[in-house]
């Protein structure tokens, strides 16, 4: 897909299962100042879903490396209001 002057190209996506998910996609400028991948992807571990994120190349003519990762829980029933 281009969007202006990017690309867009959806490059890893695996068939979901019920345990796991994976999204990356990779950017890239006409000008060369963006081309990146960008990802997401989410493990389920008991009753817990393993998210993580990254972003890796240049954005905007900036080199950029960036990674996040966390657990999400079922919230507890005396956290709900």
């Amino acid at each position: 897909m281009t969007v202006g002057e990017r690309t867009i190209s959806v490059d890893a996506v695996l068939p979901a299962t019920p345990t796991h998910f994976v999204l990356r996609y990779h950017v890239e400028s006409q000008t060369q100042l963006s081309d990146y991948i960008e990802g997401i992807d989410g493990t389920r571990e008991g009753n817990e879903l393993v998210v993580r994120y990254f972003i890796s190349g240049t954005l905007w003519g900036a080199s950029i490396d960036a990674h996040a990762a966390g657990a999400l829980v079922p919230a507890s029933p005396s956290s709900t209001p």
